[in-house]
Parts: C-alpha cells; sequence; structure tokens
C-alpha cells in the first residue's frame, strides 16, 4: 500500500492513493473509492493552550459530530502520551430517523489541534470496506504534520 503526501495549507498527511480530498472553507472532506463512508477533516481555528486537556478536545470533537443527541462512546482511545495528544471514539448517531457510526478523532502535535469524523450508515460499519476505511482514516490522522512557524 503506497502512501502519498498531500498537502493543504499549512498542514500534510499521508493517504493512498484511493482516497480523493475535497477542501471546503475551512475543512477537508474525503472519500475512499469505496464510497462507504466520508471523512471530514477540520484544523482547529485557534491556537490550542499550552497544555491541552484530552477531555477538552474530546468535548470540542463531539460537537464536531452533530447537533443530534449521541450515543455514549464505545471503543475509545485515551492518548497514551502528551506528544502527541491523540484520541478517538465511536458512537452511534440517529439524525433524521436513520442510524450512523461516527467515530471522532483528535491530534494535538506542534501546538496544533487537527479534529476528524468519519461517518457512514450503521448498518455497513462493521463491514470489511468500512473497517478498512475507519483504519486507513487512523493513520492519516496520525500522519498530519503541521508547518512549525
Amino acid at each position: 500500500m503506497e502512501l502519498v503526501k498531500i498537502s493543504f495549507g499549512t498542514f500534510s498527511l499521508r493517504a493512498t492513493r484511493e482516497w480523493q480530498f475535497f477542501p471546503i472553507e475551512r475543512f477537508i472532506l474525503a472519500r475512499h473509492d469505496a464510497r462507504v463512508g466520508l471523512l471530514k477533516i477540520s484544523p482547529a481555528e485557534d491556537t490550542p493552550p499550552p497544555s491541552p486537556n484530552a477531555a477538552d478536545l474530546f468535548r470540542i470533537a463531539e460537537k464536531l459530530i452533530a447537533a443530534t443527541p449521541l450515543s455514549a462512546p464505545f471503543d475509545v482511545r485515551n492518548p497514551q502520551s502528551n506528544d502527541p495528544l491523540f484520541g478517538a471514539a465511536s458512537y452511534k448517531i440517529r439524525p433524521k430517523q436513520q442510524d450512523f457510526y461516527t467515530r471522532a478523532w483528535f491530534l494535538a502535535r506542534d501546538r496544533q489541534v487537527t479534529y476528524a469524523t468519519y461517518g457512514c450508515p450503521w448498518a455497513t460499519y462493521q463491514s470489511d470496506a468500512a473497517q478498512r476505511e475507519i483504519y486507513q482514516c487512523e493513520q492519516m490522522m496520525l500522519s498530519i504534520r503541521h508547518e512549525v512557524t
């Protein structure tokens, strides 16, 4: 699986060639060729405090998911260290009477914070294709590098 570097203004990431990226104003949408789900990458607009708190970053990530009530988080990945500060959690959401799977990530590195969410229909999130997409999304998040100014 060959990874390519993709740059978006002040940051870059590594992804496989099967991903297509669509920069839109202050975020980036991405879609894998399998077309199971959709990834949204959102660089934080403000510089984080010197010591970002994982609990605060989780709360901000949850606000980016949806205005609908969220299920209790599951498959939580708590940060193991402060460099980078990386966490993730999954949720079941129900906008417009349809169930969706959503995974949210945050990454705090180089005094920058980036958030991402991946969503797909609930009925498909455990498929091999969706699990590959989710794994690749996490790898993309971990590969993010910001220009240090």
